[in-house]
């Protein structure tokens, strides 16, 4: 039964256009952060179930940089960097984050997810790897 029903998932898979397997979470946008919440912890709290299940990470190296631009404060680009994943196929996925404040609270307004792969061209895409 689980052999027959990864089958049918595999040759769903192969009629999906490659920008449907690309992660997008719009839907969920704009993202509302709570009172005095940092923008760090904001995109933290909204990627949070792309960065682990069960409490169980597959990836060593972790990095978030934030970027707020001078002089005016109210906008902030987060970059969230997950590499060396367990994946022979994914070298790294990174998760680009806008943010404004808002109404006295930071709000995401765009997220862009790309993925840096071990086979293909060199340098980051939104397709899955190869």
């Amino acid at each position: 039964m689980k052999t027959a029903l990864r089958l049918l998932l595999l040759l769903c898979s192969l009629f999906i256009s490659p920008a449907a397997w690309a992660y997008t979470d719009e839907g969920r946008l704009p993202f509302a952060g709570l009172p005095g919440e940092l923008p760090a912890e904001l995109a933290l709290r909204f990627v949070r179930q792309r960065l682990g299940q069960e409490g169980l990470i597959d990836y060593p190296h972790f990095r978030l940089i934030q970027h707020s631009p001078a002089p005016a404060f109210d906008r902030a680009d987060i970059t969230l960097i997950r590499e060396g994943l367990q994946d022979d196929s994914v070298q790294a996925i990174r998760q680009q984050l806008q943010l404004r404040h808002h109404d006295g609270r930071w709000e995401i307004d765009a997220i862009h997810e790309d993925f840096s792969c071990y086979r293909g061209k060199p340098g980051w895409t939104r397709h899955p790897c190869p």
